[in-house]
């Protein structure tokens, strides 16, 4: 990783934003000299968070408060590394394309597709993110959230008839009256 930053041995963070994760539904905690955290613990008004080089060896813990509206962070440990290089905009455009590939649309989408509009928005995720890495994130998330593929026809009417995939039927064009 690059190294970026070299913090003040005086100064300490004070204050948090949350940035998007590169899984879709976690966030991660990063501090006002631009260490990233993510949380370990959560109790009833704190949330205790650890250096996202914990497994590189860095000691730093901190807290936040459970109320989303502070955003005090208090530092316990210190770290022992540098700020490393925010990928931010790679992590945009991770959790653009996540949005799309499961988004419930009549028309199906192609994955370059998906990619070209993504990069459209977040342009800059695509220096760190390329459309082979994009495409294979999409066919994981895709197969662990759309049904199976069916054995036959009574199997693909017994998934079509449950209640979830239901929008799937959108896809499909009424038989002339013959």
């Amino acid at each position: 990783m690059d190294v970026d930053v070299l913090e003040d041995d005086d100064e300490r963070p004070h204050s948090y934003v949350t940035i998007p994760s590169v899984h879709r539904t976690e966030h991660i905690i990063k501090d006002n000299l631009g260490h990233m955290y993510f949380k370990s613990k959560t109790t009833e008004r704190k949330i205790y968070v650890r250096c996202k080089e914990y497994k590189s060896g860095c000691p730093a813990t901190g807290s936040i408060s459970v109320n989303l509206n502070d955003n005090a962070f208090f530092i316990k440990k210190r770290h022992n590394h540098r700020v490393r290089r925010d990928e931010t905009s790679m992590r945009e455009l991770r959790n653009i394309l996540a949005e799309q590939c499961v988004a419930h649309s009549p028309t199906p989408y192609s994955a370059k597709a998906l990619y070209m509009q993504a990069i459209k928005i977040c342009p800059e995720g695509a220096y760190n993110y390329t459309y082979l890495q994009a495409t294979e994130r999409m066919r994981q998330i895709r197969k662990s959230i759309f049904p199976p593929t069916p054995r036959n026809l009574l199997h693909l009417h017994q998934l079509l008839q449950i209640n979830e995939n239901r929008h799937f039927t959108l896809t499909f064009q009424a038989q002339p009256n013959l």
